[in-house]
Parts: C-alpha cells; sequence; structure tokens
C-alpha cells in the first residue's frame, strides 16, 4: 500500500521524466543493489552491517525472509562509512556459485580495519550462501574508518575491479592519492580465476604497473578520493567513477574500454579545478571529469549506471546518478549534462541493475544513528508510462480504496490517472486526499 499525493504536470524532455516507485521497506542501511546474471531475475540488496537480503522475481517484487547471507560476525561497521560494502557475482555464477564481497574487517577487535576482499560459494538451496565457505583473496589495511569506497564490478574482459578510498581523514592526510606504493586511492584490477605469487588471485598480464618498481600490480587507475560507486556501460565497456569531493566539487569520470594506467588527480585535483590545499608535487596532466558540481548543488555524489534497458526508450544511453544530500538526480550523455530535483525521494546510497537492465536504487530515510529503515525503488520514465487507476470517489481522507491498474489506455470515465511515485495526479482536477491510499501492482511499465 502507498500513500499519493498530487503533483503538478510537468514537460516532456528527450532524456524522459525520471520518476522512482516503491518497491520493497524494511532493509537495514542498503548500500547495494545487484543481479546475479544467472537468468533468476533475483535483486540482491547489500545491507552494511553484513546481511545480503534477496527481492524475488516475482510481479510484487517481494523480500525474502531469510537472508542470502549473514556475515554480521566477522564485519565492523563501526564507522558510518564501514561495513559490508561490496558484491560481485563472477561471471560463470550460474554455473561455480562464486560471489565477492567488500567489506570492513578489524583483526585484532582494536579498530586495527582493513579492507578484505573475499569468496563466498552458494549453497544448494540457491537462495542460499555458505556463511562458512570464505576464501580471502586481498586484505588492505585502513588507516581510517572513512573513505573506504567498496564497489566492485567485474568488467567485460572478466577481471575484478575493485574502488577504493584514500584512507581517510579530510585531504589525504596519508599521502596516497598519488602514491602508487599502496592500494588505496585506486581502482584495482585482479584475475579471481588463477592465482600467483602466493595470492589467491593473479595479476591481469596487462595491468599498467605490473612492471613498474614499487608500484603496486593490482592498480589499473589511481588518484581517486572516495569513490562512492563505478559501473560499466554494457554497450561498450567504459568504466563510470563517481569520486566524493573534499570541499569543492563532487565529480564524475569515464575510463573508457582498455583505458589503463590514469591519474585522476586527487588531492592535486578536484574535479575541474585545483584542489585547495593540494601538495607541492602536483604535476600537470590529469584524466578530467566528464562533469562536476559545486558544493550549493550537492556534497556527497552516488553514483549510478548507464541505462540498457527496454522499459524506457528516453534514457537509453543516459548516465545516473545523485546526490545523497541534497536528493539532486544527474543525467549525463554525449556531453549534455540534465539535472533535476526529484521529488518524495531521499538519501541514495545506491544505484543497481536487474538482468533486464533496469534501474534501482536504495536508499535509507527515517532513521538515527546506525538504525536506518532502507527503502528499494524502481527507476521509470513518467512520459512513457501514463498507468491509469480507476478512482472511487473518496468522501473522507481516511477512506482506503483498493484498485488494480486497468492499462495504459486512457480510462472511459474521464478520471485519467498518470502513476509516479509515490504520488498520483488526476487530469481531471480530482485530488485525491494525502491519506487515500491504493493498490498497485509493482510490475509496471514493462519488464523488472
Amino acid at each position: 500500500m502507498f500513500s499519493f499525493a498530487c503533483l503538478f504536470t510537468i514537460g516532456s524532455f528527450a532524456q524522459g521524466q525520471p520518476e522512482f516507485i516503491e518497491i520493497e521497506d524494511g532493509f537495514s542501511q542498503p548500500v547495494g543493489i545487484v543481479n546475479a546474471g544467472d537468468g533468476s531475475d533475483r535483486l540482491f540488496v547489500v545491507e552494511r552491517e553484513g546481511v545480503i537480503r534477496i527481492i524475488d522475481n516475482s510481479t510484487e517484487r517481494n523480500k525474502l525472509s531469510d537472508p542470502f547471507l549473514d556475515i554480521r560476525g566477522i564485519v565492523n561497521d563501526f564507522g558510518g562509512e564501514e561495513g559490508l560494502l561490496g558484491l560481485a557475482f563472477h561471471p560463470d555464477y550460474k554455473t561455480n556459485g562464486y560471489f565477492y564481497v567488500n567489506y570492513i574487517f578489524d583483526s585484532t577487535g582494536n579498530q586495527d580495519d582493513q579492507t578484505r576482499i573475499s569468496r563466498f560459494s552458494t549453497l544448494s538451496d540457491p537462495n542460499k550462501a555458505d556463511p562458512n565457505s570464505e576464501l580471502v583473496l586481498l586484505d588492505i589495511p585502513q588507516p581510517r574508518n572513512n573513505h573506504n569506497a567498496g564497489d566492485m564490478h567485474f568488467g567485460p574482459d572478466g577481471y575484478l575491479y575493485i574502488a577504493t578510498g584514500d584512507g581517510g581523514g579530510g585531504g589525504d592526510p596519508f599521502g596516497n592519492g598519488q602514491n602508487l606504493n599502496t592500494l588505496l586511492s585506486c581502482i584495482l584490477r585482479i584475475d579471481v580465476d588463477n592465482q600467483s605469487g602466493g595470492n589467491n588471485y593473479a595479476i591481469p598480464p596487462d595491468n599498467p604497473f605490473i612492471n613498474t618498481p614499487s608500484a603496486g600490480p593490482e592498480i589499473w587507475t589511481y588518484g581517486l578520493r572516495n569513490p562512492w560507486r563505478i559501473s560499466f556501460d554494457p554497450a561498450n565497456g567504459d568504466l563510470y567513477i563517481a569520486d566524493v569531493g573534499q570541499v569543492a566539487r563532487e565529480e564524475v569520470s569515464i575510463i573508457s574500454a582498455g583505458q589503463a594506467g590514469l591519474n585522476l588527480g586527487w588531492p592535486c585535483r578536484e574535479g575541474f579545478i585545483a584542489y585547495s590545499n593540494a601538495p607541492a608535487n602536483c604535476g600537470i596532466n590529469y584524466h578530467e571529469p566528464i562533469f562536476d558540481y559545486v558544493r550549493t548543488k550537492g556534497r556527497s555524489i552516488t553514483g549510478g549506471h548507464v541505462y540498457r534497458g527496454a522499459s524506457f526508450p528516453n534514457f537509453t544511453g543516459w548516465y545516473f546518478a545523485m546526490d545523497y544530500v541534497t536528493h539532486r538526480l544527474f543525467q549525463y550523455k554525449s556531453g549534455q549534462l540534465v539535472e533535476l530535483q526529484v521529488p518524495n525521494i531521499r538519501s541514495i546510497t545506491s544505484f543497481g541493475r536487474s538482468e533486464a537492465g533496469e534501474m534501482y536504487v536504495a536508499s535509507v530515510k527515517n532513521g538515527t544513528g546506525n538504525n536506518f529503515n532502507g527503502t528499494i525503488y524502481r527507476l521509470i520514465d513518467r512520459a512513457a508510462c501514463p498507468l491509469t487507476l480507476n478512482i472511487p470517489t473518496v468522501t473522507s481522507p481516511r477512506n482506503t480504496a483498493e484498485q488494480s491498474i486497468i492499462s495504459d489506455a486512457q480510462i472511459a470515465s474521464g478520471d485519467q490517472v498518470y502513476y509516479g511515485a509515490p504520488v498520483v495526479e488526476l487530469l481531471s482536477g480530482f485530488c485525491v486526499p494525502s491519506l487515500a491510499q491504493f493498490e498497485v501492482d509493482h510490475k509496471i511499465c514493462g519488464a523488472h
């Protein structure tokens, strides 16, 4: 059941009219939404405290009661930016059952934190993973409890890409941003299907610093502050990196497929400008972002994906990102940047994609301390998605009406309703009181 309010009509744009519909709530601090690529059409929601939950492939997109994985006993989520931060399924997951997680591990119990990359396996029940199957691949010491990044994705080349932050503290106090001797402040690239050098992974032979003395051979790209969500465009393999700024700019960069060894500039650069407290040894050649924005527009970017689904053609090829603080939505495509203030949604921690390419977001709201109610929404194009409902006469704001979606066609009664998220607009001038409720089918506007 959803509560609705009236909304004024907005114009139609070539890039669509983005809105979000609530799919499922009741999550604890969700920070990731991932599909397994196994044909099941399930969504896996990562909760920061150390739990992965499943939203099934039913029409209603229900959350399963039992978790897929619960490793709260080994995850350190003490700091606001610590916890279980990343999930990636092996490209051959349907056959081998392997998936990979990125979490903060306290090896001594004294906040001696490190980023840990581990592999787990699924049990015979596809909705259950074995918490005792952990194989540790990589540990990276963390000097502070913030700027842990944590996102991971398998690239089109089959290698695992891992985002790391600069180790925390303001202004890169440990000097990691321009230091190739550390695995912090980087995008790492490893081969999880082979082993070498005593590690449970191997180094891809074309990694850019594999023959550079003292440099981390895992490094693919460096000069990052706190890359909060990365993603690959499935159409061309381009890597999108959203990096949270320090005092002036939030930024998004693109690394073209196969483009290795780039320096994104932190702490010498912040977006398109020089960082105000840059170190003295900064150079002049850095890979510039595709766009940035100033702190009056937002204070913490959450990177998303390029839309490649089939339901909303207006979105095709557009990259989506959103600011966690101001809730401003950014769309980017081929040099064009569109900014929208989206109503009725806040504090977006992550974007995700279904197997069909439809886009979802995780939101935390109504929380204090570490207790946040998390909600999953689906992105829709309101301009391409006029869903109609029969609206009965509402005689009191306390009345509840349960109706089903009829079709995309206009209904004969004239009370045509366009369902956005979570709003209803009656074009005939009739306004539903804000407390009226309607039962709706989640599987709207095409496939999930």
